[in-house]
């Protein structure tokens, strides 16, 4: 398995972690007695923020072996990057206000305050979205169908790109 590949394996975990976290902390706020949903939602953030980590850290190696290659442009790539970025900063935050929302909540002995867990699902819906708004500039540096710009069989044409209206 080269840099490329494992970068595209590892970057579906901060994706789809990231959307299980959602109704996870709505399940924790809408039952706030019961911890357990308190730490699944939080240890299913942390696994966010580390594989959101893992995936930036393969990411360099991944677009060394690709950026030379037909069809790739390099804007594309760097937009994926910077969408990254952003999405991991806010993965790593929303992962540690969990952990000390969890932390707290263990050393009160209470039930997680509701302003808080409210406070907690923005940043998860944000989080998700930043990663859902990343993964999909990551499929338009190779998918040229997702830029718009799928061969017309019949004609050999390339159809208008989405991206030209800029």
């Amino acid at each position: 398995m080269n840099a490329a590949h494992l970068h595209l394996v590892i970057n579906h975990l901060p994706i789809f972690g990231a959307l299980l976290s959602v109704p996870l902390v709505i399940m924790a706020l809408a039952f706030r007695n019961e911890r357990g949903l308190l730490i699944a939602a939080a240890a299913t953030l942390t696994l966010t923020a580390a594989g959101a980590l893992a995936t930036m850290q393969t990411g360099e190696p991944a677009e060394e072996m690709v950026e030379h290659l037909p069809g790739i442009a390099e804007p594309l790539i760097d937009e994926h990057e910077e969408r990254a970025e952003v999405a991991t900063g806010l993965a790593v935050a929303t992962a540690i206000g969990a952990l000390a929302l969890f932390g707290i909540t263990i050393r009160r002995g209470t039930s997680p305050p509701a302003p808080w867990l409210a406070a907690l699902l923005v940043a998860t819906v944000a989080t998700s979205g930043a990663m859902a708004w990343t993964g999909q500039a990551g499929g338009v540096i190779h998918h040229s169908e997702i830029r718009g710009e799928a061969t017309v069989a019949a004609t050999g044409q390339m159809a208008q790109s989405n991206w030209d209206d800029d």
